[in-house]
């Protein structure tokens, strides 16, 4: 296996080594401040244990003859308002119109370093997952790929190597908000 590139701003001990040469940039920071769509981790994890609970206790019950139905219908009722807080909210199309140059610009600074035919971001040598994001055709192909790892997800740019702000981040989905037009 060839040696591994070095990343800016990553040492050997963010990466893991995959079976199959794959490599993974391991998250840092506490477990709790994880995000899920605007919600944390830890919060998730308590409403899970929380709702749990309540069925297993629904069960304990029944088992002893008693029958208590708000059990079982409290924990949906978790599930179903955790569903909706971590629902990813409508883009807001309103407001000023984007440029498509602002949104070039954007995606030619903190995208074409990996997702060119040729990438210049040390350790890439190719486009990851065949993406490549030099013209406006190639952008406009890929704008619900670009707003759903930019935007909604937030995990492109890999690690945030590049930087990328969340004004960047807002700019990109009101474009994509207002029908993602490249002309």
């Amino acid at each position: 296996m060839a040696p591994r590139q070095p990343l800016p701003n990553i040492s050997e001990d963010d990466l893991i080594d995959l079976a199959g040469g794959a490599t993974v940039l391991l998250a840092k920071g506490n477990f709790a401040d994880v995000r899920m769509l605007g919600i944390s981790l830890g919060s998730v994890l308590a409403v899970v244990v929380i709702a749990s609970v309540m069925i297993r206790h629904f069960f304990n019950l029944h088992h002893k003859g008693k029958v208590v139905h708000a059990l079982p219908a409290g924990a949906a009722a978790l599930f179903i308002l955790l569903g909706v807080a971590m629902a990813p909210k409508a883009p807001e199309g309103g407001g000023e119109k984007v440029a498509f140059a602002a949104v070039k610009a954007v995606i030619d600074s903190r995208c074409i370093s990996c997702h060119a035919a040729k990438p210049t971001q040390p350790g890439f040598a190719a486009p990851p997952a065949g993406v490549v994001l030099e013209t406006s055709e190639q952008i406009r192909a890929q704008a619900q790929r670009i707003h759903q790892q930019v935007v909604v997800a937030r995990v492109m740019p890999l690690g945030n190597l590049t930087g990328i702000s969340d004004a960047e981040r807002a700019l990109v989905g009101r474009w994509f908000a207002q029908g993602a037009k490249t002309d």
